[in-house]
């Protein structure tokens, strides 16, 4: 397979050379990726881990165009996912990745976006509530929209929109419980002063309906619905062009019709602090305490999406990026986060916590303009309290992840 691999990435570089040199610029690119990658721990289990290599092979895609004050962008990709290991060629899979966008602007004081994204991913997620793993293909799908708004009503003072449509589902049946269709609005005003300081006010409305939700025994009646609202308060303080301050402030009341254990009432926030000392390193910093949002369904393919099934959870992150050269980058994502459980059977709640740890570093070189080599290994950690472990919350268990890819675009 190491082999396979150079050669796969010699002929990349070879190609990219002859290419490089007839390319124009475009606003349109297509192009291929190969990756090849490792996971210790497929399902994410406690004891008898299942690892393997796994290779994916991707057609890649997209534009950048600018017409006017308008500005419309897009980027694709559809992959085939085939693992090495007998034990998990059951995980065989597809996936791709979509998205567009619009970012408008009229000649007044009115502007403003729409996105659309799709995208279909191996996932592996503990089912968690005392109910067994579910060791078995589990295929993702996210739809998402968002549409903003911004309307200048002085120099100093906007007016602003927003509103966000997402629906996730799986394959695997023992997942439906989690499947949910999310609406959110919001409304604000943000007020800048001379570009050092912004100062912003808005209320935020959330719906989540989870359909196949199941009802506390005997009913056989399926559906959950909370209805979350929120008021954010936000500062940006810019002291210096080498750093940035971002604050927000939220009071919370967060209520589901059935699983009260997602219920919150309170405050929560965020602190993310964006240094960049000079062009070649960037740094960022971030604490956030919020409700729900914790639990995540990590991806094999793909980013990660988090879907809300805890009370509470606080992280603190730390990430950044070094430009060795104009062709090497260096990048690295260190986080810690606990999660606060809480689970009600009959009139009985009990709470528990967990702690994920999880740290990546990566390199990267562009031999061409058009070409690109990468590697990246990956970290987690995930330590239970006793109690969620006794309730079936939470439990431990790590993950090793390794990848290397290249990739050849023609412009």
């Amino acid at each position: 397979m190491q082999l396979r691999t150079a050669r796969t990435l010699a002929l990349c570089l070879g190609l990219a050379s002859s290419v490089a040199a007839l390319a124009e610029t475009s606003p349109y690119y297509i192009g291929a990726n190969q990756a090849f990658s490792y996971n210790s721990n497929l399902y994410s289990t406690q004891s008898n881990e299942l690892a393997s290599w796994y290779s994916t092979t991707s057609i890649v895609g997209g534009f950048d165009q600018s017409v006017g004050r308008q500005h419309f962008y897009g980027s694709g990709n559809f992959g085939y996912n085939y693992f090495f290991n007998n034990d998990a060629r059951n995980l065989n899979s597809n996936s791709y990745g979509v998205n567009v966008g619009w970012d408008w602007e009229t000649v007044e004081r009115l502007s403003g976006t729409a996105r659309l994204t799709a995208n279909q991913s191996l996932v592996y997620y503990s089912i968690g509530g005392g109910q067994p793993n579910a060791q078995q293909k589990n295929i993702q799908n996210l739809s998402q929209a968002d549409l903003t708004g911004r309307y200048g009503i002085s120099p100093d003072i906007a007016l602003n929109l927003g509103y966000t449509y997402r629906r996730v589902n799986f394959s695997a049946e023992q997942y439906a419980y989690e499947e949910y269709n999310q609406n959110t609005g919001s409304i604000g005003l943000t007020y800048g002063s001379h570009g050092i300081w912004t100062y912003g006010a808005a209320f935020r409305f959330q719906r989540t309906e989870y359909p196949f939700y199941p009802h506390p025994f005997p009913s056989t009646k399926l559906g959950d619905t909370g209805d979350g609202k929120n008021f954010d308060f936000t500062i940006k303080w810019v002291p210096s062009g080498l750093s940035t301050v971002d604050v927000r402030l939220s009071y919370s009341d967060i209520n589901y019709d059935i699983n009260n254990g997602r219920d919150f009432n309170g405050f929560n926030g965020s602190l993310t602090w964006t240094w960049n000392p000079t062009g070649k390193i960037f740094s960022g910093l971030t604490l956030i305490g919020a409700p729900g949002d914790s639990s995540t369904f990590y991806a094999f393919i793909g980013e990660p999406v988090r879907v809300d099934t805890s009370r509470f959870a606080r992280t603190i992150r730390w990430y950044g990026t070094y430009l060795a050269t104009g062709k090497t980058k260096f990048t690295w994502n260190l986080s810690l986060t606990k999660d606060y459980l809480e689970q009600t059977i009959f009139s009985s709640t009990q709470q528990g916590s967990d702690l994920v740890t999880t740290g990546s570093l990566g390199v990267s070189y562009a031999p061409t303009r058009n070409s690109q080599l990468a590697c990246n290994v990956g970290y987690l950690d995930r330590s239970a309290s006793d109690n969620a472990l006794r309730w079936g919350m939470s439990y431990p268990y790590s993950t090793t992840t390794f990848s290397c890819s290249g990739q050849l675009v023609l412009q």
